[in-house]
C-alpha cells in the first residue's frame, strides 16, 4: 500500500510541475534527460527514441514541444556533430530538485 501511495502522490505532483498533457511520455523524457545529466553522460535523441515505448515520431514531437517550452535543449554532440543530444535546462533541473526536496522532507 505504501509504495502505491508514493507513486500516486509522485504522479500527482508531476502533473502540476511538468507539462504532461495526459501522457507519460513527456515525464519519461524529462526523467531520462535529468538522469543522464546527473550521471554526466550524453543522451542521444536516437537512443531516447529507442528506449521509449512509443513511436519515433511521437517521441520526437514531445521532445520538440519540451524544447519549445524550455524544459530541454537539443545540442550537437561534441564528438560527432551528426548526433543530436538531449540536455537539461535550468528549468528542468530546478523542477526536479524541488520535487526531490518535497519527497525528502516527508
Amino acid at each position: 500500500k505504501q509504495i502505491a501511495e508514493i507513486i500516486e502522490q509522485l504522479y500527482e505532483r508531476c502533473e502540476t510541475k511538468f507539462p504532461l498533457n495526459n501522457s507519460s511520455i513527456p515525464l519519461l523524457i524529462l526523467a531520462k534527460t535529468i538522469r543522464h545529466e546527473s550521471n554526466g553522460t550524453e543522451l542521444p535523441l536516437k537512443v531516447l527514441c529507442a528506449e521509449l515505448k512509443s513511436s519515433d515520431l511521437c517521441t520526437r514531437t514531445h521532445v520538440k514541444k519540451l524544447e519549445q517550452r524550455n524544459w530541454v535543449k537539443i545540442n550537437k554532440s561534441k564528438t560527432d556533430g551528426r548526433m543530436k543530444i538531449v540536455k537539461s535546462t535550468p528549468k528542468l533541473i530546478n523542477a526536479f530538485q524541488g520535487l526531490s526536496d518535497e519527497f525528502k522532507s516527508r
